[in-house]
């Protein structure tokens, strides 16, 4: 009876130490670094079932903080937040992450609510060469093993200002999905690429779906993804088109999109396909959202240049875009790859 009482109460001793470990407080505490300076991270709670080798987090919020050293919120060219509901990372050891490594079966993210703004009026305020993704796995100290990463029905809302515009454009990926699997730095993880899958309705509208093969172990970025949509009404994109381009969809339907790219370094190469009909648009004032008549002209010059449809005639060949595009080195691999396909979605 002595002995399990004992072993009873260093079970409980050892439940209390798990909790205080991996508590809000603590976790708080070890990650807001990792964010960089002039952000807020907060965590209502969190806690690791040692039984089923899974940790859980609520309630998770990343704001800038304009009251932190260092912060530039005022001044930064990018910023962000977002909101997690809910974390679930399934077959995590904790011994191992303890001792400096970063492995899990699965990791969820349950209805992450992004918000992203891009300010081409400000200077970056990191203008040098930025860090893809697999050279910061491929640098860290830590090693990395995780089966698969799945975003569930998440929100993501980027807004652009222009260099010319008095508001900003915005573009919302509603009811996305994702799964990456084979995520490592590990030396038989670098054999298979990273394959991320993808799901959204494009400015809530299109259903997109998009398949990206990322080769983690490379030196270089090699990068290739293919994507296709279905049918879209045109008049979804004036929220980014009206501020952003000063223009104005006043009808028109995409019936499907595809994109196949490749990245190699910092080149982005490959086609954007998109059939549509009856496509009518306008030109305006970018600050009061009418025509004067240098809008008018615009609308009736580019009118002629474009089509209405694409292809032009059914027995016409369909149009597709050949895409090239070098990336800056300030420029992060998503933002690269928005950028190429909406260069490819605008051009088209």
């Amino acid at each position: 009876m002595i002995g399990g009482g004992a072993v009873l109460s260093l079970l409980i001793l050892a439940a209390a130490a798990f909790r205080h470990f991996t508590g809000s407080a603590r976790v708080v505490k070890v990650g807001a670094p990792g964010l960089g300076p002039g952000y807020r991270l907060h965590i209502e709670s969190s806690h690791y079932d040692l039984w089923r080798k899974t940790f859980y987090a609520t309630g998770i919020t990343v704001v800038r903080d304009s009251l932190s050293a260092g912060s530039d919120t005022a001044r930064a060219r990018t910023r962000s937040w977002f909101t997690l509901p809910a974390v679930e990372a399934r077959g995590v050891n904790l011994f191992a992450v303890r001792r400096g490594a970063l492995t899990a079966e699965e990791i969820r993210f349950e209805r992450p609510k992004i918000r992203v703004f891009l300010d081409r009026k400000t200077a970056s305020a990191h203008p040098g060469a930025r860090k893809m993704p697999h050279e910061v796995l491929m640098s860290s100290n830590t090693r990395v093993r995780i089966g698969a990463v799945r975003i569930i029905d998440g929100d993501i809302q980027y807004a652009e200002q222009s260099y010319t515009g008095v508001r900003p454009g915005t573009f919302r990926f509603a009811n996305f999905n994702a799964t990456a699997r084979n995520i490592g730095n590990e030396q038989d993880r670098r054999r298979e690429p990273c394959v991320i899958d993808v799901q959204t309705r494009l400015a809530d509208s299109g259903l997109l779906k998009a398949t990206f093969n990322y080769d983690l172990s490379s030196k270089t970025t090699k990068m290739d993804y293919r994507a296709v949509m279905g049918k879209m009404d045109m008049t979804a994109l004036n929220k980014l088109l009206v501020d952003l381009k000063g223009v104005e969809v006043k009808e028109g339907t995409i019936d499907s999109l595809s994109a196949d790219i490749k990245i190699n370094g910092d080149l982005a190469t490959g086609t954007v396909r998109i059939p549509y009909h009856n496509l009518k648009f306008k030109m305006l004032d970018k600050e009061t959202h009418e025509q004067d008549p240098g809008d008018k002209l615009a609308t009736f010059m580019y009118s002629k240049e474009s089509s209405e449809s694409n292809p032009e005639d059914d027995d016409d060949q369909i149009k597709e875009i050949e895409i090239r595009r070098q990336r800056l080195p300030s420029v992060s691999l998503i933002k690269f790859v928005w950028e190429t396909v909406r260069e490819g979605a605008l051009r088209s």
